[in-house]
């Protein structure tokens, strides 16, 4: 990494932070899993079907953001 490298801001949308993602995976694992069995009961359901089916960490995040912002 250049000097230069260092000196940039915290990009979130372009810099990987490899060592947070990690962490995050047991949780998304988790959440994927009770969204499968939810949408046994529920199929098609539009949140659901999102959540299941996206493989990007920040939709992912963005999606848990939402559903905390629905629950305040």
């Amino acid at each position: 990494m250049s000097e230069s490298d260092r000196q940039k801001p915290f990009n979130i949308y372009h810099d990987p932070n490899v060592s947070e993602a990690v962490l995050c995976r047991p949780v998304l694992d988790a959440l994927v899993q009770r969204v499968s069995e939810l949408l046994l009961s529920f199929p098609n359901h539009p949140t659901l079907t999102q959540v299941c089916f996206s493989s990007d960490l920040f939709v992912y995040v963005c999606i848990i953001s939402v559903f905390l912002l629905q629950k305040s």
